[in-house]
């Protein structure tokens, strides 16, 4: 699903609109997303069951609920410094099985630019050491012109979610969730989420090499 600014109707508006915006931080913009992400899915009614089963046990506090959401680990810390895996709890959401419910842990894939509404878009091709009172952002977009840096746009975070969901779903249901998020503050984002990268304990998971040697 590929995520873009429309400002077709009004770009002018758009922009002046974009100007007073507050920005925030990547990671403030994921812990938004982390308590509105719901599951959005029409033809897996298993899926759509079991995510609002879980919910709702969740609400109560139940032991194998509370487990599955910590077993996730959306980007919280460390991203300006480019710590971009959030590797969550692998064995931990494996363990849950409950009400027909068992735990299937996803490596999520994202990557995030500016659009044309972002304030200050241009950076100079020229790299100087930011000022520490100067815009995260600011210094983030110079960090990109850099090639031998890690890129803070590219993400990866753990997602413990039911196994009856399929990741294509799982992908569908994150975008819908951050897009508009991302848009309010002049920003795209796209998310996938790779079979490859799934894992169930009543199945196989085939993690490519890159996965176990970071572990």
């Amino acid at each position: 699903m590929t995520c873009t600014w429309d400002t077709h109707s009004d770009p002018n508006k758009s922009r002046k609109q974009a100007e007073y915006v507050q920005r925030k931080w990547i990671t403030q913009l994921m812990d938004e997303a982390k308590y509105k992400f719901d599951f959005d899915s029409t033809a897996n009614k298993k899926c759509l069951r079991d995510f609002q089963l879980y919910q709702q046990h969740l609400k109560n506090l139940s032991i194998w609920a509370v487990r599955m959401l910590e077993s996730s680990e959306w980007p919280s810390v460390g991203v300006y410094a480019a710590m971009t895996y959030s590797m969550g709890n692998w064995d931990e959401c494996l363990r849950v099985d409950q009400y027909e419910i068992k735990g299937q842990y996803c490596l999520v894939e994202a990557s995030y630019d500016w659009t044309e509404n972002f304030e200050n878009n241009k950076t100079d091709n020229k790299y100087t050491w930011p000022d520490e009172r100067a815009s995260v952002w600011n210094a983030l977009k110079k960090f990109n012109k850099m090639t031998w840096l890690t890129k803070r746009q590219n993400l990866h975070w753990a997602l413990c979610i039911p196994a009856s969901c399929q990741p294509s779903e799982i992908a569908l249901s994150l975008n819908k969730t951050l897009y508009p998020i991302f848009e309010d503050q002049g920003m795209s984002i796209k998310v996938n989420v790779d079979a490859e990268l799934c894992s169930r304990r009543n199945g196989s998971h085939n993690f490519s090499r890159g996965f176990y040697i970071f572990w």
